[in-house]
């Protein structure tokens, strides 16, 4: 059955605001919880861990879900797919954890890093039993928010309860493993027993068939995060020649503008499974639903973009305390992250990738991600943490011109930087520049922080209503028909 992207997009929206709006209550009470020092900690082990997170899954979950999707209607074909990525991610993770508990017991120094790490292991092990690349291909995204909501709203609320001191950032680790834990097992209840799915059997396993998938598996490495290698980078950088409290710096910062980008993300999250049909079966539609997604895209990242550079002050008191207003020039610059993201999940993860041609952008990303590190090691400690995402970004700005002009000169597909919906959402965004004013009136750091949103989610919408904007006048036809 053909499901509605419109009404995935909602369930996504809906999982994408929960993602918000929980850890917008958690953050800044574990950030005040546990001291900079204690959370940079966490921070640099969590930054190490990533590597070998990276390692384990490689880009086995966009393949998986391109793959599947196209023979999903048929159990026995989806079975056979199935069981050959399954056995290549028991592999994949056994092989990470075996290199990941050399790297803790002997080249990790520092003991409370240690530990932390050793938590992590776990974590790294659970990623055998994650399956939902199985529901994603099946654009089943009713089923996962329902389910990730429930599991991340038990680990938030035991955070409340069990995070009381500073000397609690075991338990704060801890918690994370827990949501992965049952999240994992819910979803791989759903797929293998209750939906039946697929099926698991190594009469299917074929060592031909996984030497094949692998090598395409591993061609999308780092299709996974378009940011990985370069802000992983930058904290272990950070760490080891600076001070974990500017790892803190960075990682609120990073975490603040994540959060705002998981929303704006939502279109790019429902459309792969269908854009892999379309690139093979309707050019046509093809490039229709390309341009769609990118206005669309636009229509969100452009005012949360602004919204946070104008509110950067705002965000990290409210997250953070008065302890993290240093990092202020960082979570500036970091906020253009939102737009240059946004922009590579459409040229890569989008176009690239669902018309197979993904080795472009990885040779590109690897290429810059060894720039940016040479940089990094070459300036060692007289880095801080906002010249090392103003380094990080002007790479990835770079990058995401030349995988333009690629697509555009070689793959003959055309994205218009500016139409007639781009210059509505720019003059939706010009009321917000009022937000300064209203900060020399109101001096409650929430009441502000309220109203300057009401205020310009409100303007905003104005805007695009008052100039009939195509892409909200369809969603409210779509709305009221229902």
């Amino acid at each position: 059955m053909k499901k509605s992207i419109t009404l995935n997009g909602v369930y996504k929206l809906a999982l994408n605001l929960f993602r918000f709006t929980l850890p917008a209550l958690i953050i800044p009470y574990v950030y005040r919880t546990l001291s900079p020092d204690n959370i940079g900690s966490v921070n640099y082990a969590e930054s190490i861990y990533s590597y070998f997170n990276a390692l384990a899954v490689l880009g086995l979950s966009f393949y998986a879900i391109r793959e599947l999707g196209k023979v999903r209607s048929n159990r026995l074909k989806s079975s056979f797919l199935f069981s050959n990525i399954f056995t290549i991610n028991i592999l994949l993770v056994t092989f990470s954890l075996f290199l990941y508990l050399l790297l803790i017991f002997f080249v990790i120094k520092d003991p409370k890093v240690q530990i932390i790490s050793l938590v992590l292991a776990l974590k790294l092990f659970l990623l055998a039993f994650d399956i939902e690349w199985v529901n994603e291909s099946h654009e089943d995204y009713k089923f996962i928010s329902i389910k990730t909501m429930l599991c991340r709203s038990v680990s938030l609320i035991l955070m409340f309860f069990l995070i009381t001191s500073s000397d609690n950032y075991l338990i704060y680790v801890w918690l994370n493993v827990f949501f992965d834990l049952i999240n994992a097992l819910f979803s791989f209840y759903y797929i293998v027993f209750y939906k039946k799915r697929v099926f698991f059997s190594f009469k299917l396993v074929r060592l031909n068939k996984l030497f094949s998938h692998f090598k395409r598996i591993a061609s999308t490495l780092f299709l996974v995060d378009v940011g990985f290698l370069f802000f992983a980078f930058d904290k272990v950088a950070l760490g080891a020649f600076v001070s974990n409290t500017e790892v803190a710096y960075f990682a609120l910062s990073e975490k603040i503008i994540v959060l705002v980008v998981v929303i704006s993300s939502t279109i790019t999250q429902v459309t792969l499974p269908r854009l892999s049909i379309l690139a093979k079966t309707n050019r046509a539609e093809f490039l229709l639903l390309i341009n769609k997604i990118y206005t669309s895209l636009m229509m969100i990242v452009l005012p949360s973009f602004i919204g946070v550079y104008l509110m950067a002050s705002e965000f990290l008191f409210i997250f953070g305390s008065y302890e993290f207003m240093p990092a202020l020039d960082t979570i500036k610059i970091f906020s253009f992250y939102i737009l240059f993201f946004s922009l590579l999940k459409i040229l890569a993860t989008q176009i690239l990738f669902a018309l197979n041609k993904e080795k472009v952008y990885i040779i590109l990303l690897i290429a810059f991600a060894l720039v940016n590190a040479i940089v990094k090691l070459v300036f060692q400690g007289s880095i801080n943490s906002s010249i090392s995402i103003l380094i990080t970004l002007s790479l990835l700005l770079l990058m995401s011109i030349i995988i333009y002009f690629h697509i555009r000169n070689k793959e003959k597909i055309k994205i218009p930087i500016i139409n007639k919906n781009i210059c509505i959402y720019i003059t939706g965004c010009l009321p917000m520049f009022f937000i300064p004013f209203l900060r020399e009136h109101i001096h409650n750091v929430f009441i502000f922080s309220i109203l300057s949103m009401i205020f310009s989610i409100f303007s905003y919408t104005i805007v695009l209503l008052f100039f009939k904007e195509s892409i909200s006048q369809s969603l409210i036809k779509k709305i009221l028909k229902r």
